[in-house]
């Protein structure tokens, strides 16, 4: 809660597979949100935010920073294999 020391993992992931199915992983300052299929309330399908710039996430800085948003989606890919969260067929996205 005080912010000190250093964090015990490299990244941290959050899985919602309800209703909207997604996964979130945090490094870092940054949190990218990747949905698995557009929504009408989330158009974008990838969502990555600066959180010590944007804590409350308004602007989603993902068009803006392709090369970031990459390496964090490929954590997540690498975090879904190794989870066994989507069959093998749906595990290309």
């Amino acid at each position: 809660m005080t912010q000190s020391g250093t964090p015990a993992r490299n990244a941290y992931f959050t899985w919602f597979p309800h209703l909207i199915p997604a996964v979130a992983v945090r490094q870092g300052n940054w949190k990218l949100i990747r949905q698995f299929e557009p929504h009408p309330q989330y158009p974008d399908v990838r969502e990555l935010y600066s959180l010590n710039d944007d804590l409350s996430e308004n602007t989603n800085l993902a068009a803006m920073m392709p090369d970031k948003t990459a390496a964090l989606d490929r954590l997540i890919d690498q975090f879904v294999l190794d989870t066994h969260g989507v069959p093998k067929a749906q595990s290309e996205f």
